[in-house]
């Protein structure tokens, strides 16, 4: 099993009160999603790998 089915993710809440503050979550979630799709890809090798065999 790829440890991406069991790795822990942080959820980040938004706190903010101006645009600037948007601006800065929308990095952080962009960050997050990256993050997100890098595992979605582990997850599909693995499945690939082990269809395989």
């Amino acid at each position: 099993m790829p440890s991406a089915y069991i790795a822990h993710l942080d959820r980040t809440g938004f706190n903010g009160n101006t645009y600037g503050d948007i601006t800065q979550y929308s990095v952080i979630l962009k960050r997050e999603r990256d993050m997100c799709l890098n595992r979605i890809d582990k997850i599909r090798e693995w499945q690939v790998e082990n269809t395989q065999h």
